[in-house]
């Protein structure tokens, strides 16, 4: 799935990314937010080639324009590099000030919603060809289920799970693919783990593609295994 762009290709979609950005905007959130939880994602440069990395990993650069919907896409990094890639991104994360404020400096489309389990993704404008989601922990329980986590069972079930990608699935394309690269569990019997067991079964169950801690699934495959 990796490709390898030159580096003097991508240091030129580097310094594509800089121009696009307001960077006196910039300047004033890393004011703003420098005593906030989240500035590591200020780190402008760092930020950048990483979702470069992420973009070549599933071959968009060169590729035919796409159409993507980032979960979890906080203030909007990814969604300017395939932008620069000539994509069109739709990002979708939870409410947050700092992530509001670098969507609108990064001059990129950021949908507020919060994925909770079981509960359906609001329609956006799609269809998708590539739904993606990096480094997120929508799929770890909290809150009102902080008590079930405690015993091991943080992690999404294979139900929730299915949930999420049948109801997502509704908004792609029939060629369309889902990639996610996941964070590990920090606590309880399923610490270090990406999914919960029943989950594995599941993916695996589908044929989904799993190297590390990503997943790759097609539309395809989620239709077949509910024989839609």
């Amino acid at each position: 799935m990796m490709s390898h762009p030159s580096r003097w290709r991508l240091i030129r979609y580097r310094n594509s990314v800089y121009r696009r950005i307001d960077r006196q905007g910039f300047k004033s959130l890393k004011r703003k937010y420098r005593y906030d939880e989240k500035k590591k994602y200020l780190r402008l440069e760092h930020e950048i080639w990483k979702h470069l990395h992420h973009a070549a990993m599933l071959n968009l650069d060169g590729a035919q324009p796409k159409r993507i919907l980032d979960v979890g896409c906080g203030g909007g990094m990814f969604s300017v590099v395939c932008e620069i890639l000539g994509h069109r991104v739709t990002g979708i994360d939870a409410p947050s000030d700092m992530y509001a404020d670098m969507a609108r400096v990064f001059k990129v489309e950021r949908v507020v919603h919060t994925i909770r389990a079981f509960k359906s993704i609001p329609e956006l404008n799609g269809p998708f060809d590539l739904i993606t989601a990096f480094a997120t922990k929508f799929d770890h329980r909290t809150g009102e289920d902080h008590s079930r986590r405690k015993n091991g069972r943080g992690l999404w079930s294979a139900a929730e799970w299915r949930f999420f990608l049948v109801d997502l699935a509704r908004q792609m394309k029939s060629e369309g693919m889902f990639f996610f690269k996941l964070n590990k569990h920090s606590g309880g019997i399923e610490k270090g783990r990406i999914l919960s067991k029943d989950a594995e079964h599941y993916f695996q169950a589908i044929g989904a593609k799993r190297r590390l801690n990503t997943i790759c699934i097609t539309k395809k495959q989620i239709e077949k295994m509910e024989n839609i």
